[in-house]
């Protein structure tokens, strides 16, 4: 499974999308990310490791179609 950003047709791309831990600690970038397409979200682990059942922040910045970008964020729960 991915946590990935989706969007409707007026959305470009996602120029960043981060996932941290608890601590602050950055676990996942993507840059310029295809919207809607879940393979290119986090899946869960960070350099290789599995990460633990908790709470994620995550941080984004969508580029839409009339050169308007939008931050977004929130909270993600990863359950094993």
């Amino acid at each position: 499974d991915f946590f990935f950003i989706q969007g409707g047709d007026k959305v470009e791309d996602v120029t960043i999308f981060r996932v941290y831990d608890r601590w602050g600690s950055l676990i996942f970038e993507g840059n310029n990310l295809d919207i809607n397409v879940d393979i290119q979200g986090w899946d869960g682990t960070s350099r290789g490791q599995v990460m633990n059942s908790g709470s994620y922040i995550w941080y984004a910045e969508v580029l839409f179609l009339d050169g308007h970008t939008e931050v977004i964020k929130g909270d993600v729960l990863l359950l094993r």
